[in-house]
């Protein structure tokens, strides 16, 4: 069983993913930009800032395509572009509902977030563009989308976990693609 969980900024991928993963027993995989931040001891601000510069996206992505073997549920803001699956999953939410949540996971005030949340889905979408072509709000090939406003964290988990069963793997042309350009690249 492959799964596939994205979303944009603070929809909940994370904590919904191990739910799932907990719930159907299979390992889940969320490599962020917070992960090479700690391996390379590099604050999360200045990697975000400079992942088009430096090639963090390339990095994070291969890591992702390297570990995401087996029978997994994988959380990241490209999941359904990155691996083959058995379904995929969109998290939608509003701006205003991710930086509310974002705000309060990291104690920030809520206007600085908001201001950082919509700068940073703007930096990502142009991003994810330029290198791998990808449009993030064309979602018409993902199986699933939740409105996560409307669900919480264990229902939205439980829509997951029973849309999975039963689904057959899916090739992901996308994720060939991302492939070509990662492997096309001397980092």
């Amino acid at each position: 069983m492959k799964i596939v969980v994205s979303g944009l900024s603070g929809c909940g991928a994370t904590t919904v993913s191990r739910l799932v993963g907990k719930k159907l027993g299979i390992k889940t995989i969320n490599y962020t930009f917070k992960n090479i931040s700690r391996e390379e001891g590099i604050e999360l601000e200045k990697i975000q800032k400079n992942a088009l510069m430096n090639k963090t996206d390339f990095i994070l992505d291969s890591n992702i395509m390297k570990i995401a073997k087996g029978n997994f549920i994988l959380a990241s803001r490209l999941a359904c572009w990155l691996s083959d699956y058995n379904l995929s999953v969109w998290l939608e939410a509003g701006v205003e509902t991710r930086a509310k949540r974002i705000a309060e996971r990291e104690n920030k005030k809520f206007k600085e977030i908001l201001h950082e949340t919509i700068e940073r889905d703007k930096e990502n979408s142009e991003r994810y563009e330029k290198i791998y072509g990808i449009d993030v709000s064309n979602h018409t090939f993902v199986d699933l989308i939740i409105n996560v406003e409307r669900f919480d964290a264990l229902k939205t988990a439980e829509i997951i976990s029973k849309s999975a069963k039963g689904m057959k793997l899916k090739r992901n042309s996308f994720s060939r693609l991302i492939k070509s350009r990662i492997k096309n690249l001397k980092f």
